[in-house]
C-alpha cells in the first residue's frame, strides 16, 4: 500500500501527458482501478463483488497515463466484466451470458465497409465455418464484424463491415482460410479377362532389381522390360502395391504401355481408361456407359373410362468410379475408391430392365506415384450354342443327327490399376519455364523463315 501510494504521488506531480515506469506485482483490483482513476482523471463506478480478482502489472519501458487507462479497459474483458462510458465516468458492467451487451465501437472509431476476394475456397463454405466459430466468441467489435459478412456469389467476394482493427481481423481470419488445395493427378484403367488370364497381371517395388537380373528392353512395346519369373510363380503373387506393372514376364513402367500390349495380345477388354485432375478431399466422379429407359411404376384408373399409365425410368448402365483423395505426410496418399459395373441382361420381364452388377468400397494408402491394383470382382456367364446342316438340322428327331449343341461356362475377373500423383507448386513452374522456352523457340524458327502452329 505504501509503494501504491509513493507511486501515485509521483504520477499525480507530473501531471497526464508525462511518462513513467511503474510495478503493481499482484494488487487488489480495487486499489489498481482508484490508482488509475487519480492519475487519469476519471471515475470507476461497480459494486465491491466486480473487483475480487488481483493485478499484475509490470512495465519496464516508460508509460503514458493514457497508455495504462487502456490496458486497465483492455483487463476487464479478460475477468468478464466491461467498462462503459458516460460522460466522465466508467460504468463497470459483468458481461451477460448470453452476450448482450452493448457494440459500440470506441470513441473517435467509425464503421466501414470492407470486402475480400477469395482466390481459392467457396465463399459459402468459408461463411458458414466463421459463423459457426463466431458462438464462441464474447460480443465484440470482431464478432459484429463477422456477423456483418456477406457473400457476393457473382464476384466470389465477401463483403463485411466493422472498424478498421476488427476488418483486419477478419481478413486475417479469411486469409488463413482461402488457401489452395493440393491437386492429384490420377490415372485409372479398368479391364475385364478371364480369371486364368488375371493371374498374368501383377505389381513390384523394384524397378533396378529387374534390369539387374538380365532383363532386356523390349523393342515391340515403348516402356515395357522382358522380364523371366521364376518358374512355378506368376506376376499374381507379387503384390498389389509398386512402382511398376508385371505382364507376361514383362515390365511396364506407364499404364500406357501396358495398355498398348493389351491391345496387341487381344486377351482383355479394357473397361475403362480414365486420367483425370482433382483437388484434395474433392470427390472425382466418372461414368462410362448408357443410360437406358425402363418402364417403371403403373398408375390404373378403375371405372368407366379404365386407362394404365406408365413411367418411363433412366437408369445408368456401365462403369461408375468414384475417388476422394487426401494427403499425408512424405507424400503419401490416401484414397477412397468406389467402383460400380453394372450391365443389362437380355432376359427382362413386363417391360422392366434386368441388370447384373458388381461394386467395390475400399480406402487405401498409396505412395506418390505409385501403383494400386485391385481385383476379385468375378463373373460368371453361360452360354449356349446349336449348328447343324441347313434344313435336316430341323428335322424332329433325326436333327440332332445333323447338327450338335454346345454350352459355353465362363468366369471373368475385373481389374483395377490406380496411379495417383502429387502436382507441386514446382510442377507450375517448370511448365512457365517450358512454355517460355516453346515462345523464344518458335521466334528463332520465325527468324530462319519457318512457320510454327498452334
Amino acid at each position: 500500500m505504501q509503494t501504491l501510494s509513493i507511486l501515485c504521488f509521483f504520477f499525480m506531480m507530473f501531471g497526464w501527458s508525462e511518462q513513467y515506469t511503474a510495478s503493481f506485482p499482484g494488487v487488489p483490483a480495487g486499489e489498481f482501478y482508484r490508482y488509475v482513476s487519480k492519475v487519469c482523471g476519471v471515475n470507476f463506478l461497480g459494486s465491491d463483488d466486480l473487483f475480487n480478482f488481483t493485478v499484475h502489472f509490470v512495465a519496464s519501458n516508460p508509460t503514458k497515463a493514457s497508455d495504462l487507462l487502456e490496458a486497465a479497459l483492455e483487463n476487464l474483458k479478460d475477468h468478464g466484466l466491461y467498462a462503459e462510458k458516460m460522460n466522465n465516468c466508467y460504468l463497470i458492467k459483468r458481461i451477460p451470458l448470453d452476450g448482450d451487451w452493448d457494440l459500440a465501437p470506441a470513441k473517435g472509431e467509425k464503421e466501414e465497409f470492407f470486402t475480400y476476394k477469395l482466390q481459392y475456397q467457396n465463399g459459402a463454405e468459408i461463411l458458414e465455418a466463421i459463423r459457426r466459430l463466431s458462438s464462441d466468441i464474447s460480443k465484440s467489435p470482431f464478432l459484429a464484424a463477422i456477423q456483418s459478412i456477406q457473400w457476393i456469389k457473382t464476384t466470389q467476394t465477401l463483403l463485411f463491415k466493422g472498424i478498421p482493427e476488427a476488418a483486419a481481423r477478419v481478413s486475417e481470419l479469411v486469409r488463413s482460410l482461402d488457401v489452395p488445395l493440393k491437386q492429384v493427378f490420377i490415372e485409372v484403367l479398368v479391364i475385364e479377362t478371364s480369371v486364368h488370364h488375371s493371374l498374368e497381371f501383377g505389381v513390384d517395388w523394384s524397378f533396378s532389381s529387374a534390369l539387374g537380373k538380365g532383363a532386356e528392353i523390349a523393342t515391340s512395346t515403348p516402356g515395357a522390360v522382358n522380364l523371366n519369373p521364376k518358374s512355378g510363380s506368376n506376376c499374381f503373387n507379387l503384390g498389389v502395391f509398386g512402382n511398376i506393372l508385371l505382364y507376361k514376364g514383362r515390365i511396364f513402367s506407364t499404364l500406357s504401355s501396358l495398355i498398348s500390349a493389351l491391345e496387341a495380345d487381344h486377351d482383355a477388354t479394357i473397361l475403362l481408361n480414365q486420367k483425370i485432375m482433382t483437388q484434395e478431399n474433392k470427390a472425382s466422379a466418372i461414368f462410362s456407359g448408357d443410360t437406358l429407359p425402363f418402364a417403371g411404376s403403373k398408375v390404373e384408373t378403375v371405372g368407366s373410362s379404365q386407362q394404365t399409365t406408365s413411367n418411363i425410368e433412366y437408369k445408368d448402365i456401365g462403369v461408375n468410379l468414384v475417388i476422394i483423395p487426401v494427403l499425408g505426410d512424405e507424400d503419401v496418399i490416401s484414397l477412397d475408391i468406389t467402383q460400380e459395373i453394372s450391365r443389362q441382361l437380355e432376359t427382362a420381364q413386363s417391360g422392366g430392365l434386368s441388370t447384373s452388377k458388381t461394386n467395390i468400397h475400399t480406402s487405401v494408402h498409396v505412395p506418390d506415384n505409385h501403383f494400386l491394383l485391385l481385383s476379385g470382382m468375378t463373373k460368371e456367364s453361360h452360354s449356349s450354342s446349336e449348328s447343324g446342316l441347313p434344313c435336316l438340322g430341323g428335322i424332329p428327331f433325326l436333327g440332332s443327327l445333323f447338327g450338335k449343341k454346345g454350352k459355353i461356362d465362363s468366369k471373368k475377373n475385373i481389374l483395377i490399376f490406380v496411379r495417383p500423383h502429387i502436382v507441386k507448386k514446382s510442377t507450375f513452374s517448370d511448365a512457365d519455364a517450358a512454355g517460355a522456352d516453346k515462345k523464344e523457340l518458335g521466334m528463332n524458327h520465325t527468324e530462319n523463315g519457318l512457320q510454327l502452329e498452334h
